[in-house]
Formats: structure tokens, sequence, C-alpha cells
């Protein structure tokens, strides 16, 4: 009597498959054990940047920037890169670059995250930092506003980023920072 159980799949159709799932490892393998050359940019930029080496930090920054738009769901790599490019930048009193840079963030931030996340709040906040050592009073109280604002209805009033952001505004502003509330009096002893 013949057995009548038959492999759902022939022999070439078993190779196939086996083939395609090797296939399959290697390639999620490459892309996402391997480092990519984005992170070894990344990581010569930040030893360079340690070493005082701005003009090499750049160098690496922007060869990562590069880099950045061939990984896959790349938006967090390029905001990544786009923060270290801001600070290189900052570093090297390249402000109109580092203003443009930032932009760059917000925009992404912005459509990733909403208008109101705590980090379009960030951005901005450094936005008006970068604004404030060019002397650009305008721009940089309009920024430090922006920032309070989204902080204060995404984080809260009394977070320390607010608190932070409204002591730096309140610096730029010319007003002295509010010392820290001292705990109340003890009671007195009759």
């Amino acid at each position: 009597m013949k057995d009548r159980r038959r492999s759902r799949f022939t022999r070439g159709q078993l190779l196939l498959t086996l083939v395609l799932a090797l296939g399959s490892f290697l390639y999620f393998k490459t892309v996402y054990w391997t480092p990519h050359s984005w992170e070894r940019h990344i990581q010569a930029g930040l030893r360079a940047q340690n070493r005082g080496d701005f003009a090499e930090a750049e160098r690496e920054f922007l060869a990562a920037l590069s880099d950045a738009r061939d990984i896959p769901d790349h938006q967090l790599a390029l905001r990544h890169t786009l923060n270290n490019l801001v600070e290189v930048y900052r570093s090297q009193a390249k402000y109109d670059e580092a203003v443009a840079t930032i932009r760059q963030i917000i925009e992404i931030d912005e459509s990733k995250l909403g208008p109101d996340h705590p980090n379009v709040a960030a951005s901005w906040n450094n936005l008006a930092e970068v604004y404030r050592s060019q002397g650009r009073r305008a721009e940089a109280e309009q920024a430090y506003r922006r920032a309070l604002d989204i902080f204060e209805k995404s984080l809260g009033p009394n977070h320390a980023l607010t608190g932070f952001v409204r002591e730096r505004y309140r610096e730029f502003l010319g007003r002295p920072a509010r010392p820290p509330k001292a705990p109340p009096a003890p009671p007195e002893e009759p």
C-alpha cells in the first residue's frame, strides 16, 4: 500500500525557500546588525569634536548626514546628525549655518511629533540661544517665547525644563533670575 502522505513542497521548492530565508537573514544582518557608515561617521565626528578639531567634526557629520538618508526610517538618524552639526557650528561661530540647521530640526520634529512636542520646544530654545549669540534680540525673544509656550503646554509650568527656559528668558530680558524658594521657617517655640 502506498503512503498517501505527500510533502506539500517539492525538493526544488524547499531549496528555494531555504535560499530565500538565508538571503533575507543576510540582508537583515547587513542592514541592521553591522555598523553602518553613518554610525562610523558619527563616532569619528564625536571624537574630533571632543579633541576640539571642529573642522574635522564638521566633515564627519556632513558625511554622516549624507549616509543618514540611506537608513530605513532615517528621521531619527537625520535629527541626531543635525543636532551634532549644530553644536559644531556653534563652536565655530558659524551661526547662520546653525540657524539653518536648527530650522531643519524643527521642521522634522513638527512633522513627526507635532508642533507642541517638548523636542520642538528644545529646538526653539536652541534657536533662541544662537540668535542671542548673534545679538539678534527680536528673533531670540520670539524663539524663547515659543519654546516656553510649548514647554508650558506639554510639560506644565512647574517642570524643570520649563523652569530652565523661563530663567534663560528672564536673563535674556535682563531680569534677575528668581532665587529658589526657601523652605518655610520652623514654628517658634513658646
